[in-house]
């Protein structure tokens, strides 16, 4: 879904399409990683969609047999690229962090993260 929406947005999100905006734009299943943002700015998602299939990122493979990119798209696409996520950093995934130091970062500012030592 595109960061600012334009008409063809509103009018394919339907009625509520402000509500769906406001809870569905930072969602993780809206977002991926491309190398044209500027140019895919507020392209209808149907545009959107050809482009992503000439992407070099697996990631972005994802959309070849998407037809439609409403609540259920973006919340389906959350829960792949989660279960992604935790095979890759399988920490994030469990609930016994045995030997992991936890530091509590309330009210800071993001500074430095390492994982893996890198």
């Amino acid at each position: 879904m595109a960061q600012t929406l334009s008409e063809w947005w509103q009018h394919y999100l339907g009625e509520e399409w402000e509500i769906f905006y406001e809870l569905q734009l930072h969602n993780i299943g809206n977002l991926t990683l491309t190398g044209y943002n500027s140019e895919l700015s507020n392209y209808n998602f149907h545009s959107k969609k050809k482009l992503y299939a000439t992407s070099h990122l697996e990631i972005n493979k994802y959309f070849a047999n998407i037809t439609d990119w409403k609540k259920l798209d973006i919340e389906r696409r959350a829960i792949t690229l989660s279960e992604i996520m935790i095979n890759i950093w399988s920490y994030f995934g469990t609930d016994d962090p045995e030997g992991i130091e936890i530091q509590d970062v309330t009210g800071t500012t993001l500074q430095l993260l390492t994982i893996m030592g890198q």
